[in-house]
């Protein structure tokens, strides 16, 4: 997610913003995954915490409120997508949501 949709998210719900979060998918190592040249590895900072993740991807977890959090996350992302497209920027080529 980009700095300013997360700032929009923060601003209006921060709880809903650290769950969002705190599902980001950590970073297995640098010799876990791809090695030390892994172009995945993301830095992603929120309310003061730093972490490194897999590419930003999140991993919701399987309960009720959770596929509630899904869907106001897309909900967000299709609002970025759409400021993008009205911006003439380019929209992202790939958004991944999954659980592993």
């Amino acid at each position: 997610m980009s700095t300013l949709s997360t700032v929009k998210i923060a601003q209006s719900d921060q709880l809903f913003a650290m769950r969002i979060y705190n599902a980001l998918k950590n970073c297995p190592g640098f010799n876990n995954c791809y090695g030390e040249r892994c172009l995945a590895r993301t830095p992603h900072s929120f309310n003061g915490q730093k972490r490194l993740t897999c590419h930003g991807s999140v991993e919701p977890g399987m309960g009720k409120n959770d596929f509630n959090d899904v869907r106001e996350f897309f909900s967000h992302l299709n609002e970025l997508i759409n400021e993008k497209i009205l911006n003439n920027e380019k929209p992202p080529e790939k958004i991944i949501l999954c659980k592993a």
